[in-house]
């Protein structure tokens, strides 16, 4: 079965932002009921556009919008708008509505949700509500071209009267992939109303013509409430151009039901999920704007996650349950760029996180992964005393010298290719010289590690060719952190699990454990003269800390740094090339889901943009600016606010040279 309407919705309007679609007309001044008023309580995810023309100009007055109206961006932007529009349009198939239909009829509100009927986990249906005030003759016209084409499509037309209301609904039954389908149309004050669900369009109905409030609607949804409250009481006055709102593992149902079910093979990483504490997280919301004054892009965004509330039997002082507990990111004020983070790098992440906790919390998940209790006891008893294995208690040798910083550092390998990205973690010790014996444990039972010196220290890589020896067990699948509520879920049926680092280096220094991807990143960390300098000094990285505490940062959880012309640089070039279908990193796997056919998810999928309309990076790399996000633990969740910055400095001309050469490795 396509996937929903409403995920690829979501990608591609956030999408055609970015693109800048001319949309039509101005909007109409009377309102209508809002949609979060309207939604089912079973809707588990849903983006709000209040205003669609306003969202528009408001991102035309960005550096993006200034990107996409330069000349030499022409031939790339039609090419995008087609592909961007085909894909909305077989999108919105499964409600009977194309974007097409939507631009000629709005005239307020936008919103679009995936819900899960009568909450039962093997439902699912998508939900458009248009604001149409004053949109009567476009909406005749409008209805006249839904039926030719679903007439067209083989659909047979039905109408249903919903009792108690005026309200006659359109029903277009179609079979889809050998299965009936139906979508089902409605105009009711000013709204239309469009689903795949009769039944939910009955209650739609029901609502619409109610005088009273019901109380069955979404924004009596405490996880939507609570979240959308958190983002606009940290917004002030500041109006949102695009609000949205998830329930992570609920959402990740639907999409599960939308396809057809979870197969029967690999572990059910959704269930697991749930009983190891991680629907403690009722909801996520943000609100994003555009153009604010300041910055090109203002986002908040709130994960809700109250603490679980304790009956008097329950002896426990956990704010969650199993596995969640590792959910724990304490504040400080310790969290700017440490002196060894070079300075020419893409991304810098850093977290103050409990890990020891983290490490011990972790087992009840690895044991239901692996489906026997105590099993991870096992694991590390076996890494202890096997006699082919590195002899080492893990716990007593390498995780209670754990402090409780966490940063990462990304950069792409240039000339550009499929692996360009690479990634270097490094996590805070107390005891340096106890980790690097317990690291050399490690390693010298491994046939793949080799030992080498790079400016006096240690260092051990691992290649990535498989030698299959006697030793521990292998835990496949094993859960390394928390996981994203689509990626992760979709992958779980797969049979192979590929390693967090497939080629890794490691070494000990500057109070750290450091995994690398890539040698040559983790020389420049640990390099005594290093030329380009240290992060902490850069403008651009100045620049975005200056613009976090005017925001509300100061005693955070984590801290994000994003120079956007570094890291968009890899995907652009390999669209260039035609190979971004084939690319490893985690943006371009984003935008290759976004991308991708109905038919495509188990292969490569063919290059849908003509790279030869692309012009050279550096004509457009000048409208890329710094960004930079700071998280902060509060008692029900944790609060996200980020901004993207005006690009005011001129490129690093040493890099760009650098990076002159396009040709893949």
């Amino acid at each position: 079965m396509s996937r929903s309407f409403f995920e690829k919705s979501l990608c591609t309007v956030i999408a055609l932002i970015f693109i800048a679609l001319t949309l039509l007309m101005p909007t109409a001044a009377q309102a209508v009921r809002p949609a979060a008023q309207l939604l089912p309580d079973t809707t588990k995810g849903c983006l709000l556009v209040a205003d669609p023309d306003l969202l528009i100009d408001q991102f035309n007055k960005t550096q993006l919008g200034d990107l996409l109206n330069d000349p030499v961006m022409q031939p790339f932007r039609e090419d995008l708008k087609k592909q961007l529009k085909r894909k909305i349009t077989e999108s919105g198939k499964k409600v009977g509505l194309t974007w097409e239909d939507v631009e000629s009829v709005y005239a307020g509100e936008v919103a679009l949700a995936t819900i899960q009927p009568d909450g039962k986990r093997k439902q699912h249906a998508q939900i458009v509500l248009v604001d149409v005030t004053g949109k009567k003759k476009e909406v005749v016209k409008l209805r006249e071209t839904i039926h030719r084409s679903q007439v067209q499509n083989g659909a047979k037309k039905s109408t249903v009267k919903v009792d108690g209301t005026s309200i006659e609904i359109t029903v277009y039954t179609v079979k889809e992939d050998g299965e009936e389908e139906t979508r089902t149309l409605f105009i009711h004050e000013n709204q239309l109303v469009a689903t795949d669900h009769i039944q939910e369009s009955k209650n739609l109905a029901v609502r619409l013509v109610s005088d009273d409030p019901a109380e069955d609607v979404l924004q009596n949804v405490e996880g939507f409430q609570e979240s959308q409250a958190r983002v606009a009481a940290a917004s002030g006055d500041l109006v949102p151009h695009v609000e949205w709102f998830v329930e992570p593992l609920g959402y990740a149902e639907v999409r599960r039901a939308r396809k057809g079910g979870r197969l029967r093979r690999g572990t059910d990483m959704l269930k697991v999920m749930r009983n190891q504490g991680f629907d403690a997280i009722q909801g996520v919301g943000g609100f994003v704007t555009f153009a604010t004054g300041e910055q090109e892009i203002l986002h908040r965004t709130m994960v809700y996650a109250p603490a679980i509330e304790r009956g008097d039997d329950d002896a426990s002082q956990d704010k969650y349950n199993l596995t969640m507990r590792m959910m724990q990111f304490p504040l400080t004020n310790n969290l700017l760029a440490e002196t060894w983070v070079p300075n020419e790098i893409a991304t810098y992440a850093s977290f103050n996180w409990k890990m020891q906790d983290a490490f011990k919390y972790v087992a009840t998940i690895v044991d239901e992964v692996i489906g026997e209790e105590g099993a991870f006891s096992d694991v590390k008893d076996s890494l202890e005393n096997d006699p082919h294995g590195p002899k080492i208690d893990m716990d007593g040798e390498l995780v209670k010298f754990f402090g409780e910083r966490l940063t990462l550092i990304a950069d792409n390998e240039v000339p550009i290719h499929t692996q360009s990205e690479q990634l270097l973690l490094a996590i805070e010790v107390t005891d340096m010289k106890a980790v690097a014996a317990g690291i050399r444990k490690i390693m010298v039972v491994d046939p793949n590690a080799s030992e080498s010196e790079i400016d006096g220290h240690i260092v051990w890589q691992i290649s990535e060719e498989a030698i299959v020896v006697d030793g521990p067990p292998e835990i496949e699948g094993l859960p390394l952190g928390f996981p994203g509520v689509e990626e992760e879920f979709e992958d779980e049926e797969e049979d192979e699990t590929a390693p967090l680092f497939p080629n890794k280096a490691v070494t000990v220094a500057h109070d750290r454990l450091f995994i690398a991807t890539n040698i040559d990143l983790l020389r420049r960390v640990l390099s005594v003269q290093r030329a380009e300098g240290n992060l902490a000094d850069a403008k651009d990285y100045q620049l975005i800390q200056t613009e976090l505490e005017n925001l509300g940062a100061g005693n955070d959880s984590a801290r994000f740094f994003t120079r956007t012309d570094e890291s968009y640089h890899a995907a652009y070039e390999l669209t260039r090339q035609g190979r971004m279908p084939e690319a490893e990193s985690l943006l371009a796997k984003m935008l290759n889901r976004m991308l991708e056919s109905k038919d495509s998810e188990d292969e490569v999928r063919d290059s849908e943009i003509d790279g030869a309309n692309m012009p050279d990076y550096d004509q457009i790399r000048k409208y890329f600016g710094p960004a930079g996000v700071y998280m902060q633990a509060e008692d029900d969740g944790w609060l996200f606010v980020g901004s993207l910055l005006h690009s005011t400095d001129e490129p690093d001309l040493a890099r760009v040279a650098d990076e002159g050469s396009e040709s893949p490795q």
